[in-house]
């Protein structure tokens, strides 16, 4: 009888995630130079996430844990490990990405280098 409770209990209860995403951070200029921040070794935890703008036009983005102050250190790190150039901290999984932004919980985004996307499935 407590098998069937647990497994009850396991199947009404909504799956959440139990880790977080983790990624790496790359530095970039307004004209798409970019480097790795410390030669690929800060990874920052969060979540993707899709936003939709406007005309069916949607944009990718990292949900970054810490907020604010936390990307703000993060570009401070890009300008004195690269140059003043080098205005904006990103997020990627790999230099084969295209670029994406990171952002918040209230859904508002840094500034930065993105890849907009035109189409977006509806069952993600």
């Amino acid at each position: 009888m407590l098998l069937y409770f647990f497994l009850f209990v396991i199947i009404l209860t909504p799956s959440q995630k139990i880790f977080a995403d983790e990624t790496y951070v790359y530095c970039s200029t307004i004209k798409k130079q970019w480097n790795w921040l410390n030669n690929k070794s800060v990874k920052v935890s969060g979540e993707w996430k899709v936003k939709e703008l406007k005309n069916i036009r949607f944009i990718r983005y990292f949900k970054i844990d810490g907020g604010v102050n936390f990307v703000k250190e993060l570009q401070n790190l890009c300008k004195n490990e690269f140059g003043q150039h080098y205005l904006y901290a990103q997020p990627a999984k790999s230099a084969l990405e295209d670029w994406y932004v990171f952002g918040y919980e209230d859904g508002s985004l840094e500034p930065g280098i993105n890849t907009y996307i035109n189409f977006y499935p509806r069952f993600r």
